[in-house]
C-alpha cells in the first residue's frame, strides 16, 4: 500500500489510465465495470448528488446508483477499494494478447 497520499494518489491515477486502455480476456460482468466505475467516481467526483435526472437511460441510472452507493466514502479509501477492485478484475478477467517472452527458433 502507498506511504501517503501522493503515492497512492499517482498510483491510483496510473492503474485508471491502465485500465482505460485494458483489453480483458473475458469479458467483465455490468456488476464488476460498475464497481470499478463507481468507485472511480467516488474517488474523483466525491458524493453522487442527492438527485438525478428521471430522464436518464437504464444504463446512467445503473451508473448513479453504483456511485451513490459509495457516498460517505472519503477519497483515500475510495481511491484504495478502486486498486483493490481492478486487482480483483485483473486476476478474475485475465489480459487478451498479454506479452510472452519471445520463444526461441
Amino acid at each position: 500500500m502507498a506511504g501517503n497520499n501522493g503515492d497512492l494518489t499517482a498510483t491510483f491515477r496510473a492503474r485508471a489510465v491502465f485500465m482505460k486502455s485494458w483489453k480483458s480476456a473475458s469479458t467483465p460482468s455490468n456488476r464488476d465495470r460498475l464497481e470499478l466505475y463507481a468507485w472511480h467516481k467516488q474517488a474523483v467526483s466525491g458524493d453522487a448528488p442527492a438527485t438525478f435526472s428521471t430522464a436518464a437511460s437504464a444504463a446512467e441510472r445503473a451508473k448513479y446508483q453504483s456511485w451513490r452507493s459509495k457516498s460517505g466514502t472519503n477519497q483515500a479509501d475510495a481511491m484504495r477499494a478502486y486498486l483493490q477492485e481492478s486487482d480483483r478484475q485483473l486476476r478474475v478477467y485475465g489480459t487478451a494478447n498479454p506479452q510472452t517472452p519471445e520463444t526461441s527458433p
